[in-house]
């Protein structure tokens, strides 16, 4: 079952997911912090499904720019990647349109691989 945002219903485009409360916010929008899916976490790196799956796409250029390689490279490193992220601005997107898609998506992986699902 894929992660929904209590607040603004969009469906994260990962299974991965846990919801901090309310009161815990996304570092760079403000939505309600939900990513990353982890016991203990570090305040500063907590964002929303929505800007949680940008981050999945914008992740490696600026891991290049930023000279992260692995779990083996400086977390100074990880974190400058990060931070340049979180100053960007979030895309605008039609979240109806993108659940409807994701949900599209899933009918198919289940329709594949329904030994997963059951």
């Amino acid at each position: 079952m894929r992660t929904v945002d209590p607040e603004t219903g969009y469906i994260c485009c990962t299974w991965l997911g846990k919801d901090y409360g309310a009161d815990v916010r996304c570092r760079r929008c403000g939505g309600r912090g939900m990513w990353p899916r982890e016991d203990e976490v570090d305040p500063k790196t907590i964002l929303c499904l929505k800007c949680a799956d940008e981050w999945f796409e914008m992740a490696g250029p600026l891991f290049d720019k930023h000279g992260w390689k692995d779990m083996r490279s400086s977390q100074k490193k990880w974190m400058a990647a990060f931070d340049e992220f979180c100053q960007t601005k979030p895309k605008e997107l039609d979240v109806k349109a993108h659940n409807r898609q994701i949900k599209s998506n899933d009918r198919v992986i289940h329709a594949v691989f329904p030994q997963y699902f059951s």
